[in-house]
């Protein structure tokens, strides 16, 4: 149930970097567009513009 609270914190920091771009007026962006390999062709995160993106680096052991 870490999920849950890890999801909340997340919008909370959206919402606060989002308040302070619009105080500011800067623009942070870190990283850029990138494309991935799948089994139907590449895929680019510029296909999910307008769109929420969460990315989740995990791992299995």
């Amino acid at each position: 149930m870490v999920f849950v609270p890890l999801f909340f914190l997340s919008e909370y920091i959206f919402i606060l970097t989002a308040h302070e771009k619009k105080v500011s007026g800067t623009n942070n962006f870190h990283g850029g567009d990138f494309t991935l390999k799948s089994t139907e062709g590449p895929f680019s995160l510029k296909d999910l513009r307008g769109s929420v993106v969460l990315l989740f680096f995990g791992y299995t052991s």
